[in-house]
């Protein structure tokens, strides 16, 4: 089978044709892209338009700015192929991505998702954590990251383990049906996507590299710009849903949602580290430590390392 890369962009035409080529340079050649060009107001539509040569690659805009949501939901929806990879604007497929990722759904019949790992890069592709670099060996003493496979609704309720949705390749009906690309939040919105898609079934992991997924100035993450109100939304919209609620005893929902709420509120106060307002961050940080207080030791070191994180980025943008 083939899959339809959609790609939500608004204002991306610094990066767009980089991600573009990544689609090209696959080793899967029976793949189409849709570009959904969120009503940007820069060159992301002259930048695109060359590809479009190309009859694989679609360009549609959308009437006015709709939020990210709505551009994954209408690509999906205009998407000719059953399964689908929501790529965001400025990542960067490894070549074998689609190969591994789709070989993974047709070994695993009944999963409705497979991902793979991610790295993280600057606005020009180089590794935030370059091999046998200082942040590369203060990694090695924590913990591996889980990669957990099967029906993952508690595990997604916990935490979210897709950074961003081109590390994934899902079934275009089951984003459709579980309607988890109709939430309407905005904030945290790939969580409670690929929450709610796990009400559908299995997910499995491709022990692999697939995506580079680029950090940039003026992205989320770097910018502080996610609001704490609208994230803490998203976790009512996923947590009040009732195919959570019947799937999800209440008590260890309640425990759940005081760890995610935590999780966010810690989240909160990285970003303020991020944009450089770490007078800010102390709020949300407290805010959190109180939420799960045997945790607390563990946010105050986590803290700490997103300090040091953050301090090592900065000195390595000087040099």
């Amino acid at each position: 089978m083939a899959v339809s890369v959609v790609i939500p962009a608004y204002n991306a035409g610094p990066y767009i044709a980089t991600t573009l080529r990544s689609v090209l340079a696959q080793t899967r050649t029976d793949w189409e892209v849709i570009v959904v060009d969120d009503c940007s107001t820069d060159d992301t539509a002259a930048m695109v338009a060359p590809f479009t040569a190309d009859p694989r690659i679609r360009y549609v805009r959308q009437p006015e700015n709709l939020w990210v949501l709505k551009a994954r939901y209408r690509g999906t929806e205009l998407a000719i192929h059953p399964r689908v990879m929501l790529l965001d604007a400025d990542d960067i497929l490894r070549p074998d991505a689609l190969e591994v990722l789709e070989a993974a759904l047709d070994a695993n019949p009944d999963a409705v998702c497979a991902y793979g790992k991610h790295i993280r890069v600057d606005r020009n592709g180089v590794p935030l954590t370059p091999p046998g670099g200082l942040k590369a060996k203060l990694r090695k003493f924590k913990p591996a990251e889980p990669h957990p496979e099967g029906m993952l609704v508690k595990d997604f309720l916990e935490r979210n383990y897709i950074a961003t949705g081109g590390q994934a390749v899902a079934r275009r009906d089951a984003l459709l049906d579980t309607g988890c690309l109709e939430t309407g939040v905005r904030a945290a919105e790939d969580w409670a996507c690929w929450t709610l898609l796990a009400t559908a079934g299995p997910y499995v992991h491709v022990d692999r590299v697939t995506l580079a997924y680029r950090i940039v100035p003026h992205g989320i993450s770097m910018s502080g710009s996610i609001r704490i109100d609208n994230v803490l939304k998203a976790l009512d919209v996923v947590f009040n849903d009732a195919r959570i609620r019947a799937t999800v005893p209440d008590k260890q929902r309640r425990a759940l949602y005081a760890r995610r709420k935590a999780h966010a509120l810690r989240y909160a106060a990285s970003l303020c580290v991020n944009s450089d307002r770490l007078a800010a961050a102390f709020k949300p940080l407290f805010a959190a430590m109180r939420a799960v207080p045997l945790e607390a030791p563990a946010y105050a070191v986590s803290f700490l390392g997103v300090l040091v994180a953050h301090r090592l980025n900065r000195r390595a943008q000087i040099s």
